[in-house]
């Protein structure tokens, strides 16, 4: 789903962020976007208005403002860099059972899980 001013032809970022801002647009869904548009073009006006959109002062109660999918893609990425955090007891438990089953033994020095029960 992208906002409709990111898709069309009409005036500056800044007058389809104003547009955005003031409840006037459309939501379009494209599922072969090139159907309509250069696919790079599309890319590039995405990003664009992403950019314009992490421009938009905030006030005193938010930090920034986020798009959506941005903070999950980045707990995601921070979880692939440093690995997800799992409770000690979870830990302990996933190890006996991979011991039951002969998996071999689990351990994480960060948990400090050793696969001990």
């Amino acid at each position: 789903m992208i906002v409709c001013p990111s898709i069309s032809s009409s005036s500056q970022m800044s007058n389809r962020i104003h547009q955005i801002s003031q409840g006037n647009c459309t939501l379009t869904m494209a599922i072969h976007v090139d159907r309509f548009i250069p696919l790079k073009q599309f890319r590039r006006q995405v990003d664009d208005l992403l950019r314009e959109l992490k421009k938009v002062p905030t006030d005193s109660q938010t930090s920034e403002i986020l798009y959506p999918g941005e903070l999950a893609f980045g707990a995601r990425t921070v979880r692939e860099r440093r690995g997800i955090d799992i409770p000690v007891t979870t830990c302990r438990r996933v190890a006996a059972l991979a011991s039951e089953l002969g998996l071999g033994k689990c351990y994480t020095e960060e948990s400090g899980c050793d696969g001990e029960s």
